[in-house]
Formats: C-alpha cells, structure tokens, sequence
C-alpha cells in the first residue's frame, strides 16, 4: 500500500520545535550535557512509549519511513525538522495541541523519574 503524502502545517512545524526544545532541556538536566537531538542532522533517536524521533538517515539501504511518530501519524523531513516536511495523514490544530500535551507530560514525568 502506497504511503498517503500530505504537507505539514505551520502549527506542527512550531509544536515539534517546542517539542525539540523540551527535550534538548530535559536531557540537559539528566545528563548535565549538551544533547545531540534526533530532531536535527544528528544520527540520533530517541523512542519511548508515548513518542519516537529519530534523526535523518544518510544510508541509502535503510527505509526510514518516519523521523517523528505519535500515535499513528508519521511525519518525515529532508536533514532536519521543518525542511521539507510531509505526513501520512492530514493534521489538525487540535491534534498538534493532544500532540504536544502528551509528549510534554512524558517529557516533565521523565525528567522528574531521572533528576531526583
């Protein structure tokens, strides 16, 4: 079955940069060091139960269907987050604001299970 295209808007572009921020802090406060984020050109994932990221891969043997996946929708981008970005399915304002109050509530109950 053929993966359905569609672009990503605006809004998801601006939750996903929070969400990178988020995490780049987070990981600064577990390891007290900078973090490599999977959501740049970094070689680097990260996955867990609510969400996964992982950076663009360079090798052309793998299929990398998705560089962030939540539930069931998948986007995927050239080199780094919003370049070229497109979705397996239409997204909405609403569903980037379920989007980022889930991973941001994973991140916060991470960060806390991690740091004391």
């Amino acid at each position: 079955m053929e993966r359905k295209i569609e672009s990503v808007p605006l809004i998801w572009e601006a939750a996903l940069s929070y969400l990178d921020y988020e995490l780049r802090r987070v990981m600064w406060n577990i390891h007290q060091k900078e973090y490599q984020s999977p959501f740049a050109n970094t070689g680097q994932e990260f996955k867990c139960e609510v969400f996964e990221v992982q950076a663009y891969c360079w090798n052309e043997d793998i299929d990398q269907p998705f560089n962030f996946k939540w539930r069931d929708v998948e986007i995927s981008w050239y080199k780094w987050c919003g370049r070229g970005m497109t979705a397996n399915k239409e997204l909405t304002p609403d569903l980037a604001q379920e989007m980022l109050e889930e991973c941001l509530e994973f991140l916060e109950k991470y960060e806390n299970e991690n740091t004391n």
